[in-house]
């Protein structure tokens, strides 16, 4: 059984999405769904309390906005580079899994782009 529900996306979105579709011969309601459930399971191994070892990647053309002293519980490395005009932050986190993706969660807010990767 399918839920249909509109969603609004940017155009430069919308673009890629139906470039990507043609080039992987997939409509784009499949590539959506895969792409969302992808998402989902990401953040859910973070929603399950464990004790967890990640990599987060926050890229913004500012500063961070978030005292990291307050998650040095968490951060057992943290590297901080400037290129092409944006600020590159690469975290390596150890810790509660729930605080790991509230710590991700607040940086992502305010960036350009931001990843969590599971690294066990």
């Amino acid at each position: 059984m399918k839920k249909r529900f509109g969603v609004s996306i940017p155009d430069f979105l919308a673009c890629e999405l139906d470039t990507l579709s043609k080039e992987c011969g997939l409509d784009r309601s499949r590539l959506v769904s895969q792409a969302v459930l992808k998402y989902i399971e990401d953040l859910k191994h973070y929603r399950s309390k464990h004790d967890c070892l990640g990599a987060c990647l926050i890229v913004s053309d500012k500063g961070l906005d978030i005292d990291s002293d307050i998650y040095k519980d968490i951060i057992v490395s943290y590297n901080h580079i400037h290129v092409s005009g944006l600020c590159v932050n690469v975290f390596i986190l150890k810790g509660d899994s729930e605080r790991i993706l509230e710590f991700y969660t607040k940086l992502s807010k305010n960036s350009i782009k931001s990843m969590l990767v599971p690294l066990h």
